[in-house]
């Protein structure tokens, strides 16, 4: 288990790293802030909501509609992902 001094290193060793990730509960308050901020750094995002109306983060943005109590089918979207 790495402590928060390693913990901290691997974050600043890794800047300018761009990554695919993906947000489950992207509508919600959390994950409404937190997929506009990842597309800025530039990031690759797949937000994942238990439904969408249209692309409310715009075309950069994947979209998958997932319901985290449904635990298969929200491994079969990451996994899509």
């Amino acid at each position: 288990m790495a402590c928060g001094s390693q913990l901290r290193r691997s974050a600043v060793s890794r800047q300018g790293v761009k990554m695919k990730l993906a947000v489950v509960g992207a509508s919600g308050q959390i994950g409404w802030l937190l997929v506009p901020d990842l597309v800025a750094r530039g990031h690759q995002v797949v937000a994942v909501a238990r439904r969408w109306a249209g692309e409310p983060f715009g075309p950069a943005v994947e979209y998958r509609v997932a319901d985290v109590m449904e635990v298969e089918q929200l491994d079969r979207t990451l996994a899509a992902a």
